[in-house]
């Protein structure tokens, strides 16, 4: 369709982008914004709702929260320079309204927030008790991943790349605001004190999340959150590196605060990557595949900028030295996550608790299964896609576990079928002959945006789940599989897609997705990415096409201005019906 297949630049701005209001399972109840709540300072009054008349106009969707108004940023962004990444599913115009939706989140001094949600009550629907979630703060993960998306997004724009080092323009302005305004916070004394193993001490660079006004936040929190530091190198690093391509220097890093992050980023991570985590769900303290390979490519990276850095300044070759040093010794431990056994590659190593439920494979059926495969999540997916090398530093640093390899699709393949078929949605979206197909976080996932009333407790419950299945497709999680499935296409379009026997079964049905359901069994479409080796062009058409088909059935569950919720409702019996966008939106 006119598209390059260029390794996922192209359609990454999406998951990338709907990876930024990192959306994670936080800790509050929440729910979509309701009509007659939109602009109560209190919320909505405790009472019983009539749905039918909330929903009457499109039941599958909520009302969107008020906007806030257009900033410098946001006209830019939509202003046309951002269409080269239209195609499948979106429009210029379209990609143009997401940039802006993203815009609107970020503030002119570099505060970032998670979404515009507040924790205001909604109300009593259907017997339950709704609310908003509160993510009104700045996550560091949600805005460095944030900062990491507008830099691709404008980078691969031939019109729009020099906008990132022009001080006329609010692209530029944002990044030298966010970069002082992250190393402002991390100046700040930590007064948490809940950081596992000690329980005694916390250090800044992990903190999960800061309010608005630049504190750490200081409530009961998971903590550490081990990526957030090299989340922010990454985004840094990246425009660190083009700055440096077009004639600027250290000292014009320093002057505009961009290389004391980066340093103070790098020296956590090379201290710290052996250390347990809080995971990116925000409910887990274990070693993490998600954590381990960002912090790998973050390293990666850095030893790279800082060798070439060294050239001008000898003084920094010891920090190359070691950035290097403490990458390799990481490509160990993420190898260290395949479990031949078991044949995936688990999320996470070393859980301090033994965790409920296990996020087995038939966990999402029966939420007290332990059977084999378990450690299956999604951020495995993610952890593969955000830790690929786009610059000279795989070179020395091949990418670990990327998301062409077998073992990865191996893993997708059980992720998929542990989920999709337990959803509800997926089955009125195949009736209405929609492509495609969603998925959640993980099997056994009784996270539910505007409620927390789950199959049972969590995390640690003995009981039984009762009532209802919970735990809901998100738009994070399957725009992650649409990205996945263009890194495939690339691949195949350079003939580097090998079919074994960990990958057939991926490579039998993807290409599925690009089809309504009644398309899908198809000998031949089943077979066109397992004929020629390395995979072909036929291959990575059909590939291209069960991305965007993908990428339409989350689209289909848009709030209008293709704002998105955290979640879809994935079930029937709740207080929303399947298909409404749920939880917080942007």
């Amino acid at each position: 369709d006119g598209r390059t297949l260029r390794g996922g630049h192209a359609p990454s701005w999406f998951w990338a982008r709907l990876m930024a209001p990192l959306l994670l399972a936080r800790t509050t109840c929440s729910a979509p914004a309701l009509a007659e709540c939109v602009g109560s300072a209190t919320g909505c009054p405790l009472q019983e709702k009539d749905l039918t008349s909330l929903l009457q106009a499109r039941p599958q969707r909520m009302v969107e929260m008020p906007r806030a108004v257009a900033s410098r940023l946001a006209a830019e962004l939509s202003d046309g320079r951002l269409s080269y990444l239209a195609g499948g599913a979106y429009t210029g115009q379209e990609v143009g309204e997401v940039a802006a939706n993203m815009a609107a989140n970020m503030f002119a001094n570099g505060t970032i927030l998670a979404s515009p949600s507040n924790g205001s009550v909604i109300g009593v629907i259907n017997g339950t008790l709704c609310a908003y979630p509160d993510y009104y703060y700045m996550w560091t993960r949600d805005a460095a991943i944030t900062m990491r998306s507008l830099f691709r997004a404008l980078a691969g724009s031939e019109g729009a790349a020099n906008s990132l080092l022009d001080p006329t323009s609010a692209a530029f302005d944002q990044f030298i605001a966010y970069a002082n305004l992250v190393r402002a916070q991390w100046e700040q004394p930590d007064p948490n004190t809940d950081c596992p193993p000690s329980m005694t001490y916390c250090p800044i660079l992990p903190e999960a999340k800061f309010f608005v006004n630049g504190s750490v936040y200081d409530q009961p929190w998971g903590r550490p959150q081990n990526d957030g530091p090299a989340l922010v190198a990454l985004a840094l690093l990246e425009y660190a590196s083009m700055a440096l391509d077009s004639g600027r220097d250290e000292s014009w890093l320093r002057d505009h605060g961009v290389m004391p992050v980066i340093e103070t980023a790098l020296n956590f991570v090379q201290f710290w990557y052996m250390e347990a985590s809080i995971g990116p769900w925000e409910n887990r303290y274990a070693q993490h595949f998600y954590v381990s390979a960002v912090q790998r490519r973050a390293l990666a990276l850095g030893a790279t900028v800082m060798k070439r850095l060294s050239l001008s300044n000898q003084s920094l070759a010891s920090s190359a030295k070691n950035y290097a040093f403490a990458a390799d010794k990481m490509t160990l431990i993420i190898e260290s996550f395949w479990s031949g056994e078991d044949q995936i590659v688990r999320a996470r190593l070393g859980a301090l608790y033994d965790y409920w439920p296990p996020r087995c494979f038939s966990s999402q059926r029966n939420a007290t299964s332990s059977a084999a495969p378990c450690s299956l999540d999604t951020q495995v997916l993610i952890g593969s896609l955000y830790s690929m090398g786009r610059g000279v530093d795989v070179v020395e640093f091949p990418d670990v576990l990327p998301p062409t390899q077998s073992e990865v699709l191996a893993t997708a393949t059980l992720l998929v079928h542990s989920m999709a078929p337990h959803y509800v949605i997926n089955a009125l979206d195949d009736e209405q002959g929609l492509p495609g197909v969603l998925i959640g976080r993980f099997p056994g996932d009784n996270f539910q945006g505007y409620t927390e009333n789950g199959t049972a407790s969590y995390p640690n419950s003995p009981e039984e789940a009762e009532g209802a299945l919970w735990g809901n497709p998100w738009f994070l999680t399957t725009h992650v599989l649409a990205e996945v499935l263009y890194e495939l296409a690339a691949a195949a379009a350079m003939d580097k897609l090998h079919a074994d026997e960990l990958s057939r079964s991926f490579l039998a049905e993807a290409p599925g997705w690009g089809e309504p359901v009644s398309g899908r069994k198809c000998p031949k479409l089943r077979k066109v990415c397992l004929k020629q080796r390395g995979g072909g062009l036929r291959c990575a058409r059909r590939l291209l096409r069960a991305g965007d088909g993908v990428m339409t059935r989350a689209k289909h569950h848009a709030l209008p201005g293709l704002h998105m919720s955290e979640e879809i409702e994935g079930h029937a019996g709740h207080p929303f019906p399947p298909g409404a966008a749920v939880s917080a939106a942007d």
